[in-house]
């Protein structure tokens, strides 16, 4: 229905939404990235200069951030 919609619109109408469109999601992106930076910002999520830490069959060991990371890939 809605491709059906967009088809019925002239060459030009076609690009102004587009457009909108375009702008629209760059407008949002940039404004929940900016969001994000301040919220960490203010709430400041763990100490960078520290590692997690982990259990492992040996006990507690510190995991650095990274490994963390490659983890969520694993």
């Amino acid at each position: 229905m809605l491709v059906e919609g967009t088809s019925r619109l002239n060459a030009r109408m076609n690009g102004r939404v587009a457009l909108r469109t375009l702008i629209y999601f760059a407008v949002t992106s940039l404004f929940n990235a900016l969001l994000g930076v301040l919220l960490v910002l203010a709430i400041r999520p763990g100490d960078p200069g520290e590692t997690t830490q982990i259990y492992t069959s040996t006990g507690f060991n510190g995991a650095q951030v990274l490994d963390g990371l490659l983890d969520l890939g694993r």
